[in-house]
């Protein structure tokens, strides 16, 4: 498990990026500890995307949506075109894309890992998966 402090180095370095990347688009990234806000065009009033990575990037992020409060929000105020089902394992809503958390606890998934793309799949490429879905 990294050190919090240098998960939040990791997490900085890459907002930066995505911001860089991704604030054309009307992207607007916050962090707080290992939690990463996202606000992006095709949100509900008064929900954000949370990107948690307590050991990132030892282990991915997991993605929910919450509320302003950081309180998770049922599957009918997710965007539309992300909420995939309630997770087989959590019983949580989810979005079923790789590099996140939920995808590798995924009974489907057997076979794949996050250190198969550890290093390859970065925040900016989750956000901009995650953009597709919502806005495509």
């Amino acid at each position: 498990m990294p050190h919090p402090t240098l998960a939040g180095q990791i997490l900085d370095r890459e907002i930066e990026v995505a911001v860089e990347r991704l604030a054309h688009r009307g992207v607007q990234l916050a962090r707080d500890g290992t939690r990463v806000s996202l606000w992006m065009p095709g949100l509900a009033d008064g929900t954000k995307i949370a990107l948690d990575g307590p050991n990132y990037d030892t282990e991915p992020l997991g993605l929910s949506v919450v509320d302003l409060t950081g309180v998770p929000v049922t599957r009918e105020r997710w965007p539309n075109g992300l909420f995939h089902s309630d997770h087989p394992v959590t019983g949580q809503p989810f979005a079923c894309l790789r590099g996140l958390a939920e995808y590798f606890a995924h009974p489907r998934h057997p076979n794949e890992s996050w250190d198969q793309f550890r290093g390859r799949i970065h925040l900016v490429d989750l956000i901009s998966h995650i953009l597709s879905k919502v806005n495509p």
